[in-house]
């Protein structure tokens, strides 16, 4: 049965492929269908492609009954709670939190968040996104608003990973990064963060896991532009914002002291506030009074670091041959 498939089986009916198996258990199994598979495929190789569509809003049920009142929701109105708008997503220009959400496009919401599926039947609404609607289709929105019926129009949007001050996992992509006198710098994404195992939500350092959240008290602000940027760094959106780390520091005569820094934030190089690794490989440029400092966010083994500008470039290299890396940067 389905429950005994593993990750990347088809799903068979009628002895064609309908579904590829994406996770199972004792209770049941979930599936991609094909056509979205094919679709994804199709789409993949465009240099235009980015995701396929998504919501870009979190919501939960109704905690009780007893509060459709306070909400101004009709008795056996059913629907779903907005709990919290995304930066990116379908929806995520029109609606609000605590909105409820009644109706996407023609379909009817249940409490849970399901629909009647054309095809699939009794399943949650997500599925709309997937196979019903294209990237730039225009969807209504019907939702309760301040006890008020309303009627949203909006645009069928992409996941818009590049939203995330934490990227989502990226699948054949080389990790990009940075060495600058054996500090190995990188951005921090749930790729590296996975590094700590299949139970990395619990066993990474604390302090990394706050990024996602968005935690106001760790939260490095977002930079409005990037100026002079080169050719190869175009396809970086201008208002991303990232969370740089010196990840570990590669053993040499230039950062004796520093070697067990790891995992520490960066805040700014050479009095320049950092918001990605394009940032970094500028600041370097820009040495203070013929040295590089390198501050850390609160918290970090160390609030700094300084490094001799006469002896990076010399260090670089006897790190490069050392410990035989074929370069000393990846963007």
């Amino acid at each position: 049965g389905l429950s005994k498939s593993r990750h990347g089986y088809p799903v068979l009916q009628d002895n064609k492929t309908v579904a590829m198996i994406l996770d199972s258990d004792r209770s049941g199994a979930k599936a991609m269908p094909a056509g979205m598979l094919l679709e994804f495929l199709q789409r993949s190789g465009s240099d235009k492609f980015q995701s396929l569509t998504h919501r870009g809003f979190r919501w939960r049920r109704l905690p009780q009954g007893s509060i459709t009142d306070y909400f101004g929701i009709p008795e056996h109105k059913s629907g779903i709670l907005i709990s919290q708008v995304l930066p990116h997503g379908t929806g995520s220009d029109v609606l609000k939190a605590g909105d409820y959400l009644t109706r996407i496009g023609k379909w009817e919401l249940t409490h849970n968040g399901k629909i009647n599926h054309p095809n699939w039947g009794i399943a949650l609404y997500d599925l709309l996104f997937l196979d019903q609607y294209k990237a730039g289709d225009s969807v209504e929105l019907s939702v309760i608003r301040e006890k008020k019926p309303l009627i949203l129009h909006t645009k069928v949007k992409t996941y818009g990973n590049d939203a995330h001050l934490v990227p989502l996992k990226r699948v054949g992509f080389s990790p990009r990064y940075i060495i600058q006198g054996g500090f190995l710098f990188q951005e921090l994404t749930i790729d590296y963060l996975s590094i700590w195992g299949k139970n990395w939500r619990t066993r990474a350092p604390l302090r990394l896991r706050l990024f996602l959240e968005q935690n106001k008290t760790v939260m490095i602000p977002v930079k409005n532009n990037y100026e002079n940027n080169s050719d190869s760094n175009k396809k970086y959106s201008k208002q991303q914002s990232r969370v740089v780390l010196v990840t570990q520091v590669i053993p040499d005569a230039i950062n004796i002291g520093y070697q067990n820094l790891s995992n520490a934030v960066v805040l700014k190089i050479n009095d320049q506030t950092i918001h990605s690794l394009i940032d970094v490989s500028e600041a370097f440029l820009k040495p203070k009074n013929e040295f590089h400092r390198i501050d850390f966010l609160p918290g970090s083994e160390r609030m700094s670091v300084v490094l001799p500008e006469e002896k990076l470039e010399e260090s670089n290299q006897r790190i490069k041959n050392n410990f035989r890396i074929p370069k000393l940067y990846s963007l």
